[in-house]
């Protein structure tokens, strides 16, 4: 079984990154790679692959990883707490808040339980930022005004989208949920958050120098940090907080720390990551995928795709309006972005089975489709915008990456 599990890795390793490949060939995510590699060598097509154990652990560590490096990259919470009360994170707000209850309204008209139904509508309602700020990298507008509007309220839509599907997965593990059951988890989240931030602040930072003062040995530091992100995933676990949130914490809290500490830990984590357990994740997903879906009733399936797709670029749309942000049709196209954030989402409500294969297939399905839409209408309707400048810093998040991070 030993052996069989390390074939099993070596096909999903391998096929991944073919396939990742040949997506980004094309100007597709290698994203979708990924998943088509699962899905081909899985179950659903060829069978070559399983989803034994071993398979799963690789898929639940490259979940820790890929949040950690969401934290790292991509969320800056002084920039967040910077436009609580601005038009971006309003428009944010809006964009999320559109799909959420479009989506959850007609789970709960399908008979879906309130919480199971309102968990999927979270995941729709997600924006994923990965994609669309690599395209914004690869054509020179990551930094200019548009590409930093687009990432500040993505990643707004991102983080809300994370914190309510966390708070209804919690939920989900009461016996009879009730309305304090919301609000104990959401204090217990608040206050995961607070020491959590207190800690990233004034002891992450200053840990994390000491030991690469003091350590000789090579990639000691570089290993002790992997152990920091499974530490606290599992600490979070314990906590009653999605292990998730708790890497995703850690990386916003390296991402604080000085340029040299921070890149050299994005550097070898990301080759990790990247490189081996976040494919590895992708593929898994593609593996639990299942062509039954299309034995739902075609006028749901219809309805859950037109919500995914095109009530999530309408949402987008409004949003971008009420933000005042142009041009309007462009901003929307990578607002409405999805990949990592929500194929991870939507992975964790399956193994908390608040969804089956057949609803779980749905969306990645949907998924894929919009991940495609979002990235050839953003890739042609940027090519349009030739003035580019500087946006200011006080109206956005600046992010934390290299121009260059995103190339891997």
């Amino acid at each position: 079984m030993v052996f069989e599990a390390i074939l099993f890795l070596a096909v999903l390793v391998v096929s991944s990154k073919l396939l990742g490949e040949l997506m980004h060939r094309i100007n597709q995510p290698t994203i979708i790679g990924n998943v088509l590699a699962g899905i081909i060598v899985g179950p659903a097509m060829f069978a070559i692959v399983q989803p034994v154990e071993a398979i799963e652990l690789f898929v639940s560590i490259g979940v820790f990883f890929l949040f950690f490096l969401i934290g790292l990259e991509e969320i800056d919470l002084p920039g967040l707490f910077r436009v609580l009360r601005g038009r971006l994170f309003a428009g944010s707000a809006v964009a999320f808040l559109i799909s959420f209850a479009a989506a959850g309204i007609f789970g709960i008209s399908l008979d879906m339980e309130f919480v199971n139904a309102f968990a999927i509508a979270s995941v729709i309602g997600a924006s994923s930022l990965g994609v669309t700020a690599k395209i914004l990298t690869d054509m020179g507008k990551l930094r200019s005004t548009i590409g930093l509007e687009i990432f500040t309220v993505t990643a707004i839509v991102e983080f809300i989208a994370i914190i309510i599907t966390s708070v209804l997965i919690q939920v989900n593990q009461s016996e009879s949920p009730q309305i304090m059951d919301f609000v104990w988890l959401f204090s217990n989240m608040v206050i995961f958050f607070v020491v959590a931030g207190l800690v990233s602040i004034f002891v992450v930072p200053r840990f994390f120098k000491m030991l690469r003062q003091h350590l000789r040995a090579k990639q000691v530091y570089f290993g002790l940090v992997i152990g920091m992100i499974l530490f606290i995933a599992y600490f979070a676990e314990i906590s009653g907080i999605h292990g998730a949130i708790g890497a995703l914490l850690l990386g916003i809290a390296v991402s604080r720390m000085g340029r040299e500490e921070y890149k050299e830990i994005s550097k070898n984590i990301g080759v990790l990551g990247y490189g081996l357990f976040i494919p590895i994740f992708f593929a898994g997903i593609g593996l639990h995928f299942t062509p039954n879906f299309f034995d739902i009733p075609w006028w749901v399936i219809a309805v859950f795709l037109a919500i995914i797709v095109g009530v999530k670029f309408g949402a987008s749309y409004i949003a971008v309006r009420i933000a005042r942000m142009q041009p309007a049709s462009t901003v929307a196209y990578g607002v409405m972005s999805k990949g990592a954030v929500d194929l991870a989402l939507m992975l964790s409500l399956l193994e908390f089975d608040m969804l089956d294969d057949s609803m779980f297939s749905l969306l990645v399905f949907g998924t894929l489709i919009t991940m495609v839409i979002s990235s050839v209408e953003l890739q042609r309707k940027l090519k349009k915008v030739i003035k580019v400048k500087v946006g200011p810093p006080n109206l956005v998040f600046l992010p934390t990456i290299s121009d260059k991070q995103y190339q891997t």
